[in-house]
């Protein structure tokens, strides 16, 4: 969208620094009207992407994502989101292909999306909807080692499976945040399941790494979803805004600074 003198008119006006991480809250709306709205925003590769959904909803909430993040990629870059370049590590991790040091990750589940962006730091966001699934025993022996299997166990039977989505969106954030996705042994690490406000992950398997660097935190999305970050880096203030951004014009409300 464009004001009156032609130029692009965007949802929030912000600037990253290096003491600062910016999450956005997004609920996503699987409309026609957000899909024509974002569409023009994508690449050719992610419209080629965004068609290989089968189901509709999952095909709106992918254009309206991906076209959320060109917006705010847009406004910190100082360009047209439709501009915007991304590259992909050998394990799948989406970069600026831009001379920038702005860092970003992102995750969608069902009615909620998140996104992280950051100044020189490697990040990583999880979102998941809590639900229940009468197989969580046997997955949780797959996924957590035998230290996050023990504190699921010593859950009270009706948290074990909040208690089970928040260590899994823990985990996923940091391997998110280094890069490494799925493709690490999820039990290679360990993390809490307790519902204490900021976590310290601490590797089991890499001695090289410095836990202390490395910061991962709850984010409060919704009562009835899991969310965390993890970035390397030195405490930071976390800014979380929510925004409706099918409306492109909307102002983006500042939920919380901590």
């Amino acid at each position: 969208m464009r004001d009156h003198k032609g130029r692009r008119s965007t949802p929030f006006s912000s600037q990253l620094d290096k003491r600062v991480v910016q999450l956005w809250i997004l609920e996503t709306h699987c409309t026609s009207s957000a899909v024509s709205k974002f569409l023009p925003l994508l690449s050719p590769d992610e419209r080629a992407r965004a068609e290989r959904f089968r189901f509709d909803q999952l095909y709106c909430s992918f254009v309206q994502l991906r076209g959320t993040l060109r917006l705010a990629l847009g406004q910190y870059l100082r360009m047209e989101p439709e501009e915007i370049r991304f590259r992909y590590s050998d394990k799948g991790k989406p970069h600026l292909n831009h001379d920038s040091t702005v860092q970003f990750n992102l995750s969608h589940s069902y009615e909620f999306a998140l996104l992280a962006f950051a100044d020189g730091c490697e990040i990583g966001v999880d979102v998941e909807r809590i639900r229940p699934f009468p197989e969580l025993a046997d997955v949780a022996a797959r996924v957590f080692n035998y230290g996050e299997q023990l504190q699921l166990s010593r859950l009270p039977p009706a948290e074990r499976t909040a208690g089970f989505f928040r260590g899994w969106v823990r985990k996923e954030a940091w391997m998110k945040a280094t890069g490494d996705g799925l493709l690490r042994p999820t039990h290679s690490f360990c993390t809490a399941l307790d519902r204490s406000e900021s976590y310290r992950r601490v590797p089991v398997d890499r001695e090289e790494d410095e836990p202390e660097i490395w910061n991962l935190h709850d984010i409060p999305v919704h009562v009835q979803y899991q969310a965390a970050l993890a970035y390397r880096d030195a405490p930071r203030l976390l800014e979380i805004h929510s925004w409706d951004s099918a409306n492109l014009l909307a102002a983006p409300v500042c939920i919380t600074k901590s």
